[in-house]
C-alpha cells in the first residue's frame, strides 16, 4: 500500500500536480490562514472562512460591519461600497465594484468569493451560483482519521478508545430563514464516538432579528470582554490584523469542547438601536480539588483518553447570562454596551496573586467605532469589577494604494477574563501594554505590508517571574512577475524577554527570532498550478549567546481536471532542535487545517485526492509522512511513536443537496 502511494505521488509531481484546503479558498486566504503561528489542526479559524463562504455578504442588504467582517475587507473599501449603493440605490452586479474609484482589482479579487447579489430587502433572493433560493439545503461531513503507527498511548494501554478520530456534521438550511445543525466528534483514543456533541436552530427574521437555540457563540467589541475561539493576530496583512468587526450572536458549528455557550439567544433592532441577551449553562472540563471543592484549572484541550482526562470531563457547570445594547448610525458611527455575569459551580483556586477567586464574576464593557472621512477610530473599555482592559485603534485609509494603522493596548495585571480574546502578543488579555504600527502600500511594482508591534509585561507572571519586554516587526513585499504568478518576500524579527532556568536560578534574558522566506507560485493553465517556498529561521539566546539554524524547503502543485482534483508536497526541513522549528501550513481536507512545527533533519510530503462521486457528492483522501533521519522516536508522552516515522490516512465524504 505504502510503495503503491509513493508511485501515485512521484507520477503526481511528474505531471505538476496540487493546492488549497478547498477548491474555494484563493491562495490570498490560504496566506490570511498561514500566518496562525502555532500548531493547531481542526482549527475554527478555518470554519469562520467556510461559513462566510458558504452564506456570502448580499451587496444590496450588506450594513458596515458585515461588510467589514468579510476577510481583505478594508474601511476604505466598505465605506466605498456603501456610498457607491446609496447613489445608484442598488447593485445589479458584483462585477459593478471593479467600477468603483476607490476598489483596486487586487482587492476585488480577494472579497469577490464573499459576495453575492440579492434583493435589499430578502436576504434569500440571490443571483450568486451555488447560493440561489431553496426551499432546503442540506450539508453533511463526515470524516476519519487514523495513525499508522501506534502511539505510546495506545501501545501501553493508556488509551480507553480505538486510534480512529471522527468527525460528522449535519447542517440543514431552510429559505435562509432557518438553519439547524449538529455534529458528534471523538478524538484519537477516545472510546465514545460521541464523546463531543453540539447541535443548534437558528433563524433570521422570525419573530427577531436572531434566535438561537442551542450551541452558539457572542462577540462583542475589540474581545475584551467576550470573543469567539475565532480570533487573528499579528499577520502579513498589518492593517486588518487589529480591529475586530464582532458579530453579536452566531451559531456554533466547531468542535472545540469548552469555548462556547450552551442555551439561548436573540437580537431585536429598533431603528438605530439593536437589544441582544443570551443566557447559557453549560458543562466544561474542569481539574478539582476534592477536598475543597475548588476549581484547579480549567484545561481546553478537550481530550478524553485517559483515566485522569476522563476525570476531568464536564466536571463543573458554568453559567453565563447577559445583553448588549447597540446604538448605531450606519457607516458612521456605533457604540455598544456589554454587561454579563459569569457563574462556576464552585470556586476557583488562585495560581498567583493577581488571579480570581471565587464562583461569580461580572464583566462590563463599552465599545464604539467613528468613522469621519479617511480616519476609523475603534475601541474597547472592559471592567471585571477589579480593573478595567483598554484598547484603541485608528486607521487612515489615505488612498487606495495606502493605508496605515495605529493601536495602543493596556491589560492591568488583575483583569482577568477567560471568555476574552483580546489582541496582543500572547493571549489571556492580562498584564500587557503594547503599541502596534502597521502600513499597507500598494505600488505599480507590488504591495508592501509592515508592522511593528512593541509590548511589556510589566509584572511578573506564571511564566516569566519577573517583568519583560519586546518588539516584533515584520516586512512583506508580493508582488506579479508574469501574469499567472506571486512572488512574495518576507522578513519577521522578534526580540523579547523571556524566563530560563540554569538549573540553579531562574532569570530573564533576551530571545532573538529572525525568519526569511521566499516564496513563489504560478498557475500554468486553468488545471494545473506549482508552488515553492524556502524559509530560514535564525535562534539566538543573548545568554552564553546561544546560537541555532532552521532550514525549509518545499514544492507543492495542483492538478484539476473535470471531476478529479489532485494535491501534493514535498518538504525538506533541517533544524537544531525545536527552538528553531519553522512552521508549515498545509493544505488539507475541506474543513481541515494544519499548521505543522517541522524540527530535525527530516521530510515530510502528503498527497491529497478530491473526487466528485457523482452531483453534490465528493469524496476526499489524504495520505501524510513524516521521516526524521537518525531518530529512535517521534514526540514524547502519550504521542510518543516508536521508530522514526511519523504517517497517517484520513477520508472525508461531502454531500450537499
Amino acid at each position: 500500500m505504502k510503495k503503491f502511494i509513493l508511485v501515485l505521488f512521484v507520477c503526481i509531481i511528474t505531471v505538476n500536480a496540487q493546492i488549497d484546503t478547498s477548491d474555494v479558498l484563493s491562495d490570498e486566504i490560504l496566506r490570511y490562514l498561514e500566518d496562525i503561528s502555532s500548531e493547531q489542526e481542526d482549527s475554527e479559524i478555518y470554519d469562520l472562512i467556510e461559513q462566510l463562504l458558504n452564506n456570502p455578504v448580499n451587496l444590496n442588504g450588506a450594513n458596515f460591519d458585515m461588510l467589514m467582517a468579510i476577510p481583505f475587507m478594508d474601511v476604505k473599501t466598505a465605506s466605498a461600497i456603501l456610498v457607491y449603493r446609496e447613489s445608484n440605490e442598488k447593485f445589479l452586479s458584483v462585477n459593478e465594484l471593479n467600477s468603483i474609484e476607490e476598489i483596486d482589482h487586487e482587492t476585488f479579487l480577494r472579497i469577490r468569493p464573499f459576495l453575492y447579489i440579492g434583493s435589499d430587502t430578502e436576504a434569500d433572493i440571490s443571483e450568486f451560483p451555488g447560493t440561489a433560493a431553496k426551499f432546503l439545503e442540506v450539508e453533511f461531513r463526515s470524516r476519519m482519521l487514523s495513525d499508522v503507527q501506534n502511539r505510546a498511548g495506545f501501545s501501553d494501554g493508556k488509551f480507553s478508545g480505538s486510534k480512529i478520530k471522527s468527525y460528522n456534521r449535519l447542517k440543514l438550511n431552510s429559505k435562509d430563514y432557518l438553519r439547524a445543525g449538529g455534529l458528534i466528534e471523538k478524538d484519537a483514543g477516545e472510546s465514545s464516538y460521541s464523546d463531543f456533541s453540539s447541535f443548534h436552530i437558528y433563524s433570521e427574521k422570525l419573530l427577531l432579528d436572531k434566535i438561537i437555540l442551542g450551541d452558539y457563540l457572542v462577540e462583542f467589541g475589540e474581545g475584551l470582554a467576550i470573543w469567539s475561539p475565532y480570533a487573528f493576530s499579528k499577520g502579513a496583512a498589518a492593517v486588518k490584523s487589529v480591529g475586530r468587526n464582532s458579530r453579536d450572536i452566531t451559531p456554533y458549528t466547531s468542535s472545540d469542547e469548552n469555548q462556547f455557550l450552551r442555551g439561548a439567544a436573540g437580537s431585536y433592532s429598533i431603528s438605530d438601536f439593536s437589544i441582544t441577551a443570551f443566557y447559557s449553562s453549560n458543562s466544561i472540563d474542569a481539574n478539582l480539588d476534592t477536598v475543597d471543592q475548588t476549581i484547579i484549572s480549567l484545561p481546553i484541550d478537550g481530550y478524553h483518553r485517559t483515566e485522569n482526562e476522563i476525570k476531568k470531563k464536564d466536571n463543573i457547570k458554568e453559567k453565563i447570562y447577559g445583553g448588549i445594547l447597540k446604538y448605531s448610525t450606519g457607516k458612521n458611527f456605533s457604540i455598544g454596551i456589554l454587561h454579563y455575569r459569569n457563574n462556576f459551580e464552585y470556586s476557583l483556586l488562585k495560581n498567583n496573586i493577581y488571579d480570581p477567586a471565587g464562583d461569580q464574576f461580572n464583566f462590563s464593557s463599552v465599545s464604539y467605532r467613528i468613522l469621519f472621512g479617511s480616519v476609523y477610530l475603534s475601541g474597547e473599555s472592559s471592567f471585571n469589577g477589579i480593573s478595567v482592559a483598554n484598547i484603541i485603534n485608528a486607521q487612515f485609509s489615505v488612498s487606495k494604494n495606502f493605508a496605515f494603522v495605529t493601536s495602543v493596548r493596556s491589560y492591568p495585571k488583575n483583569y482577568w477574563n477567560i471568555h476574552s480574546a483580546g489582541f496582543g502578543e500572547k493571549s489571556g488579555t492580562q498584564n500587557e501594554l503594547g503599541i502596534y504600527t502597521g502600513l499597507r502600500w500598494r505600488t505599480e511594482f507590488g504591495l508592501f505590508n509592515f508592522y511593528f508591534d512593541q509590548f511589556k509585561f510589566p509584572f511578573a507572571s506564571y511564566s516569566n517571574p519577573l517583568p519583560a519586554s519586546g518588539y516584533e516587526t515584520l516586512g512583506e513585499f508580493s508582488t506579479r512577475p508574469l501574469k499567472k504568478s506571486l512572488l512574495t518576500l518576507r522578513y519577521t524579527h522578534e526580540n523579547k524577554e523571556v524566563s530560563i532556568n540554569n538549573g540553579e536560578i531562574e532569570f530573564i534574558t533576551y530571545q532573538l527570532r529572525r525568519k526569511f522566506r521566499l516564496g513563489f507560485s504560478y498557475e500554468f493553465d486553468k488545471h494545473i498550478r506549482y508552488r515553492t517556498r524556502v524559509e530560514y529561521m535564525h535562534y539566538f539566546l543573548d545568554h552564553n549567546n546561544y546560537n541555532e539554524e532552521g532550514y525549509l524547503f518545499f514544492n507543492d502543485i495542483r492538478f484539476k481536471k473535470g471531476v478529479l482534483t489532485l494535491y501534493g508536497r514535498v518538504s525538506l526541513f533541517q533544524t537544531d532542535s525545536y527552538n528553531s522549528r519553522i512552521y508549515e501550513f498545509e493544505n488539507d481536507l475541506p474543513g481541515v487545517m494544519r499548521n505543522m512545527a517541522l524540527f530535525g533533519n527530516g521530510t515530510r510530503w502528503y498527497i491529497i485526492a478530491k473526487f466528485e462521486a457523482f452531483q453534490n457528492f465528493f469524496i476526499s483522501l489524504k495520505y501524510a509522512e513524516t521521516l526524521k533521519f537518525g531518530e529512535r522516536s517521534i514526540s514524547s508522552g502519550y504521542s510518543e511513536i516508536q521508530g522514526n516515522l511519523d504517517n497517517n490516512l484520513s477520508i472525508q465524504i461531502d454531500f450537499n443537496y
